[in-house]
């Protein structure tokens, strides 16, 4: 079983690096990627807890992204990276500085909405940068919305909230970071950019041109039609093949399990390209 896309404490999901490792090693997942979001924080744990149970791990991220004139969550997954490049850390940096300045901004936006939250509570529960999922489950326990899902589609996944988000590099120039940290840049869950089959395939063929890799084919809300779709369109522009779950743990996105996606929706079929690359280069490394 694959699973190269999940989030651990380092960024905004509910494990440590090492639990993520044990909680897939219990679901049977054999090749594992730990992508937290702008940070490498969590890559050494993972590694370490990974080779203790046998697992194949790669070091990944996921950078948030802004295209003009798409509002969906656009995110680009790196794979193999180098967690101590210069370019790489100096990005991070900058990028928990805006979450930190963004959270100003988020608490007085609730606030204004008749929503305060106590600040003190909600950053003892942040053991990375704060980030959004932080904010919804907060917004649960005070009784302001049902569940974290609500707390995203009325509040934080909308475009008043995009007003007050933070400034986020353009998917060319977060290619090209992952490139020079030494890794493989690969599109995040094609689905959330809510394009069309002809603007999807015009915007890889930029984006390959701009250095990426791979697209994420197979995903937890991908519908069985959506997989075949970007399936065909990777191998039609030569693109690697991924798959990965987005497992944050269940107090942050309930219905997602590592390894199996959504309701067992993670079903990969045959070999996976991406894999196959990155074993490949891992072991070139190692000759």
């Amino acid at each position: 079983m694959i699973d190269l896309h999940t989030h651990s404490t380092a960024s905004d999901g509910q494990y440590t690096p090492s639990q993520v490792v044990t909680l897939a090693h219990k679901a049977g997942v054999t090749t594992l990627a730990l992508t937290d979001h702008d940070t490498t924080a969590g890559l050494a744990e993972a590694a370490a807890a990974a080779e203790a149970l046998g697992l194949t791990f790669f070091r990944g991220i996921e950078l948030d992204c802004r295209y003009p004139g798409i509002n969906g969550n656009f995110h680009v997954l790196g794979y193999e990276i180098d967690p101590g490049h210069p370019v790489l850390a100096d990005c991070c940096r900058d990028f928990a500085q805006q979450r930190r300045e963004r959270a100003d901004r988020i608490f007085g936006w609730l606030a204004q909405l008749g929503m305060p939250l106590d600040r003190a509570a909600v950053e003892d529960k942040v053991v990375g940068v704060i980030g959004r999922p932080h904010f919804a489950r907060a917004m649960v326990e005070a009784g302001y919305v049902n569940d974290t899902r609500e707390a995203f589609d009325r509040f934080l996944d909308t475009d008043d909230f995009r007003r007050i988000d933070r400034p986020k590099p353009h998917p060319k120039e977060a290619i090209a970071r992952i490139r020079e940290a030494g890794g493989v840049a690969v599109l995040a869950h094609p689905v959330q950019l809510k394009l069309g089959e002809r603007s999807l395939k015009s915007l890889l063929i930029e984006l390959k041109a701009d250095g990426l890799s791979g697209v994420e084919c197979y995903y937890s809300t991908h519908t069985p039609d959506q997989v075949t779709e970007y399936r065909t369109m990777a191998e039609e522009l030569g693109l690697l093949i991924s798959a990965g779950s987005d497992f944050h743990g269940e107090q942050v996105k309930p219905d997602i399990a590592i390894g199996t996606g959504k309701h067992g929706s993670l079903q990969v079929e045959g070999p996976l390209s991406l894999v196959t690359y990155l074993q490949t280069r891992k072991d070139g490394t190692r000759q």
